[in-house]
């Protein structure tokens, strides 16, 4: 259950869904041997930010997996060079 800032530094606690950003982080695993129908094994994890978290950041995952908190400026660059390239 949801029920603080993914924040560490903020205090914030949950109370609505109107509030802030809910963001759900899927892992998921890629089987060996894929078979049609059938849902891919892997686990997926709710968070969420304030709206005043959410106004300067976001969340991301990292090359080891890890939620991580990234401002919003660096997330624009990344995809304004996705969009370049």
């Amino acid at each position: 259950m949801l029920s603080k800032c993914a924040n560490p530094d903020c205090r914030a606690t949950f109370h609505y869904l109107g509030q802030g950003k809910l963001y759900e982080i899927r892992y998921d695993a890629t089987p060996k041997d894929p078979q049609p129908f059938k849902k891919a094994a892997g686990r997926s994890e709710r968070f969420w930010l304030c709206d005043q978290c959410s106004n300067l950041m976001t969340l991301a995952v990292d090359s080891a997996k890890k939620v991580i908190l990234m401002p919003l400026t660096a997330r624009t660059e990344l995809v304004k060079r996705a969009i370049a390239s």
